[in-house]
């Protein structure tokens, strides 16, 4: 009998085993990935910037890494490194066990396709352990595969480089899954293995894992309202949201002290999505473009529309709740990226601001791969393995059926596959994308901060962007790109060689020397006209366009633009640059003279700004008077700096760049970023938790539960004998730690107020608020009024009761300035703080009303005050609507304190 059974298993199909299916689905979706050369557009090479910034800072034992600081990121980005940092990641950890061997591109490619790998064996896996005795394996390979091969994932790693959104590919099913078992056994493992993979999925990219969460989430509301209440399914519910806080309390962090990103709960307008929905909607509902490059081959897909019919029908059947909320979810989502009428509008238009935020102008990058995995999971749940049907006839046209939408599933595969093999460049383009000197930053590595306007479309020359501006107006007065170099080796026009369709060569070609930098400066004889120059050598290669490659000051033709280039190589052989011109057309202007040029090299130790390093940022400054160095790398919250080894605080330029004070002569400058202490903290704090997790997964079986039975059994056990003891125990805890809180805000909330302050630039004739207190019609104002370059007046104004203004206080606007306010709401009247003053000190308290700066008293009166509450009290800002001031102080408030209650009382 053994012998017979053996015969029959191997007398099956090799194409019904399902690691055959699952094998050749892994292998047919990765295949394009499987190579160290480059691939994708110029979104996956400025991916693959941020991977080698942040390999090389790791390399140098930076961690966490923050922000771009090398070469590769040397304007300072925060997208993905602050945004979406598990590709990062799990680069870093990939060439922390390949010792690093692998080039950048190889470890970029590698972790996208082990994530459209862990895609399908995940999702296998969850299904699998979800319904391990209703679903045959070769069944649950077959969706695995389905998810695997669908538009909605193969799309985003295929026809835009959707990356970050690849990461959450092994994520979502397992999210899926641990939902699943909860509605199976009501919870009692499902929540944590779904709050890992929503950890996962927000560190991975957080607009897939904000859809995701809802889903999940609301899944699992379904599932605590279904039965009875119990206490212990709560305390896991609220266990597993604990996880989840742990886990991706990093990225969280990481993204919301950026000051930008915190605002992503504002307004935010739905008209260009609507509009972008709409334009791609047909698209969306037909095959695959040839090319599979388009906005509408994010789409479900045919198959997978009829899969979503398929278990409609199957759950109404069956009656299964679990199925039935994803295929609620993914029907919402669907009607958001869809123009349904009546409802997406609709929805968009009442939907809170971070879902718009999030989501972009094209949710159809985000929903479709979570519909998808929603939809084929939700069949997985409701399918039950036929029968083998008893007429023939019967059994070959289902044959054919499943073989047809297999066909056409893979084939609309192979349009992605074949569009990430056609994309392939060679080893020598690869390796030329990461050299220094044809490093292009992309607009894309200033997303969501603004760009500066010397921002190029091609690489750029850091050393050349740093600058000196004037401490008040900004004006720049001294900039490395306007330096005069004395050396001269080469001058000409640059004009007609040769053409060809579309492309005309130019003439002469460029001699650059090894170690030597060189400005290269255009004066245009051509009308300015719409076309590409690009340069070329054996290891060089650059292009930019024309007539501007930019911002206003960027390089170009038009006016404002700048005429120069930088060149240089990091080779060590000498390198021999051609000029070409691509445009439509452009082989017929024969007599084509694009411009007089000059050549001339540059000595970087020359340069009145020489800079050292740029990780850390290190320079010599040869000041002629005291200003501010403008360093080219965009500004957020953590920057420290010194200046010859004293500190001094970094603010952000006009332009959004780092600003930090030079006196006049020579100095040297180091810039650095540590980040905010909260960052870092929960670096750690997830980091921890993460290597808990792994190594309870990594444990076998057995061992895994006792561990947990170690951490969890004592805890579970003192909870189910003295869970009520422990509930009123923690609250009182929670309420005497809040009340506690308040009585030393209380404490400490009489006295004057000191704020140390930078003072804006520019802002010749304007009037700020620095203290307001009280309510409307019973304020007061403490403000600011910007005289000129040099001075400021600090002035007072009660409502309705009186004001007065200071003369005029001589300033240093590149200075951190001490202001001291001192009046009747900052002593509350029944104080404790106040109790031992005489009855005259206290009485003069409430009258007085007195400003210093700096030390100096320039405002003492003594005025009737309105009285205000704690609350009331608001630095920088003004709530209360006077017209005394702006709506806010547009300088830095580095510090804010109370100071001591003497200080406030005349001897």
């Amino acid at each position: 009998m053994s012998s017979s059974g053996d015969a029959a298993v191997r007398s099956k199909p090799v194409f019904s085993r399902p690691w055959v299916i699952l094998a050749i689905a892994v292998l047919f979706t990765t295949a394009p990935f499987l190579t160290s050369r480059s691939l994708g557009t110029n979104e996956a090479a400025n991916y693959s910037l941020a991977v080698a910034d942040f390999v090389t800072q790791l390399r140098d034992g930076e961690l966490p890494v923050l922000v771009g600081q090398t070469d590769y990121a040397w304007n300072g980005r925060i997208h993905p490194h602050r945004t979406a940092p598990y590709i990062l990641y799990a680069a870093g950890l990939l060439d922390l066990v390949t010792f690093g061997t692998l080039s950048f591109w190889t470890l970029q490619n590698l972790v996208v396709g082990f994530s459209l790998a862990a895609g399908i064996l995940a999702f296998y896996w969850s299904l699998r352990r979800a319904c391990p005795d209703d679903l045959s394996r070769l069944s649950a390979a077959i969706l695995a595969a389905a998810y695997g091969l669908s538009p909605g994932l193969l799309a985003t790693a295929y026809a835009m480089d959707l990356y970050m959104t690849v990461m959450t590919a092994p994520w979502i099913p397992v999210a899926i899954g641990g939902l699943a078992i909860a509605f199976r056994d009501r919870g009692q493992r499902g929540q944590y293995q779904s709050a890992i993979a929503l950890s996962a999925c927000w560190l991975a990219h957080p607009p897939v894992a904000f859809w995701l969460t809802l889903i999940v989430g609301g899944g699992f509301v379904v599932v605590a309202v279904r039965g009875p209440a119990r206490i212990g399914m709560l305390v896991r519910f609220c266990g597993a949201a604990l996880l989840l806080m742990v886990l991706s309390g990093f990225a969280f962090a990481s993204a919301l002290t950026v000051r930008d990103l915190g605002r992503i709960a504002t307004a935010a307008d739905v008209d260009l999505l609507l509009a972008e929905t709409r334009r791609v909607a047909t698209d969306a509902l037909l095959p695959i473009s040839l090319r599979a490059d388009q906005l509408g081959d994010f789409q479900l897909g045919y198959a997978y529309w009829g899969a979503m019919a398929a278990a409609v029908i199957l759950t109404a059947i069956r009656r299964a709740p679990g199925p039935a909320v994803l295929l609620a979810g993914a029907a919402v989502l669907l009607s958001l990226t869809l123009p349904v009428p009546g409802i997406q509008k609709w929805a968009w238009s009442n939907a809170p601001a971070i879902a718009i935020n999030l989501t972009n102008q094209w949710p159809m990058q985000r929903t479709y791969l979570l519909a998808t995995a929603c939809i084929v999971f939700a069949l997985g749940l409701v399918w039950r393995n036929p029968p083998a049907p008893r007429n023939r006839l019967f059994k070959e046209v289902r044959t054919l059926v499943v073989l047809c939408v297999i066909g056409w599933t893979a084939w609309q595969a192979y349009q992605f596959i074949n569009r990430g093999f056609g994309s392939h460049a060679s080893t020598t383009v690869a390796m030329r994308q990461h050299r220094p000197e044809n490093i292009n930053p992309t607009l894309i590595s200033y997303a969501l901060l603004a760009t500066p306007p010397w921002f190029v479309n091609g690489a750029m020359d850091p050393v050349m962007e740093f600058r000196l501006r004037a401490p008040f107006d900004g004006a720049v007065v001294m900039k490395n790109g306007a330096a005069d170099f004395p050396q001269t080796d080469a001058r000409g026009s640059i004009r007609y060689a040769t053409a060809g369709p579309g492309v005309m060569v130019l003439a002469p070609k460029l001699i650059l020397e090894p170690g030597r930098r060189y400005r290269l400066t255009f004066d245009f004889r051509t009308t300015p006209r719409e076309m590409v120059l690009t340069l070329t050598g054996p290891t060089f290669r650059r292009e930019y366009p024309l007539p501007s490659s930019g911002g206003p000051e960027a390089f170009g033709m038009m006016e404002g633009n700048s005429r120069s280039l930088y060149l240089w190589t990091t080779g060590a052989e000498r390198e021999e640059i051609e000029l070409n011109l691509v445009a439509a057309g452009i082989e017929n202007s024969r007599n084509l003279v694009l411009a007089d040029y000059l050549l001339e090299s540059v000595r970087i130790d020359e340069l009145p700004i020489a800079p050292l390093s740029l990780h850390p940022i290190v320079a010599r400054v040869l000041a002629p008077e005291a200003a501010y160095l403008e360093a080219p790398r965009q500004y957020i919250e953590g920057y420290r700096a010194t200046v010859n080894g004293s500190e001094v605080p970094v603010q952000p330029s006009d332009d959004g760049q780092l600003l930090v004070p030079v006196p006049a002569g020579e100095s040297r400058v180091e810039i650095s970023y540590d980040g905010p202490a909260i960052v870092r903290g929960m670096f750690w704090l997830s980091l921890v938790g993460w290597l808990a997790v792994g190594t309870l997964a990594a444990l076998p079986g057995s061992l895994a539960a006792r561990a947990r039975g170690y951490m969890v059994g004592p805890v579970r056990t003192a909870w189910l004998r003295r869970r009520w003891v422990l509930v009123g125990g923690a609250a009182a805890v929670l309420v005497l730690g809040a009340g506690t809180r308040k009585w030393m805000e209380y404490r400490r909330s009489a006295g004057p107020i000191v704020l140390d302050v930078l003072f804006p630039r520019g802002k010749s004739g304007g009037i700020e608020p620095l203290l307001v207190t009280g309510r409307p019609s019973a304020g007061s104002f403490v403000y600011v009024r910007y005289e000129d370059e040099r001075h400021v007046r600090l002035g007072v104004d009660v409502w309705g009761l009186g004001s007065a203004i200071s003369d005029p206080v001589e300033v240093d606007y590149l200075a951190t300035h001490m202001i001291e306010v001192s009046e009747a709401p900052l002593y509350p009247e029944g104080h404790p703080a106040l109790q031992n003053l005489p009855d005259y000190e206290r009485q003069r308290l409430q009258r007085e009303f007195q400003v210093r700066i700096d030390g100096a008293t320039v405002l003492d009166l003594d005025l009737e005050q309105w009285p205000s509450r704690l609350r009331d009290i608001v630095v920088g800002r003004n709530p209360i609507g006077g017209s005394t001031a702006g709506v806010a102080f547009t300088g830095r408030i580095i510090d804010v304190r109370r100071g001591a209650l003497a200080e406030s009382v005349s001897p």
